[in-house]
């Protein structure tokens, strides 16, 4: 791998690293409301993208990278699926807002 491209992978993952504590902080701000189904996911989506971008910058073996790849992009999109049908929710009318 080529310096400017480790710089930037290394940099990807420190903000995905910094993206999870702020997830965290919406999720207990928005607890208790409708819209707090809403970005409950968001803190799995922070770990699985943070998981897929540092498995080839921790490890030492392909199959070890591909597999922290493969089980990050599972957790982001199942993360992604969650706030995706909340909001849906949400919008649709199908949770009250407000009450």
């Amino acid at each position: 791998m080529t310096f400017p491209l480790s710089l930037l992978n290394y940099g990807q993952a420190l903000l995905l690293a910094a993206s999870l504590p702020l997830a965290l902080v919406a999720v207990h701000g928005y607890r208790g409301t409708p819209f707090g189904a809403v970005v409950a996911g968001l803190p799995v989506v922070s770990v699985g993208l943070l998981l897929s971008a540092t498995g080839e910058l921790l490890s030492s073996s392909l199959a070890v990278e591909s597999d922290a790849w493969r089980l990050g992009s599972l957790l982001a999109l199942v993360g992604f699926a969650w706030v995706g049908v909340q909001l849906v929710r949400v919008l649709g009318g199908r949770t009250e807002v407000g009450t």
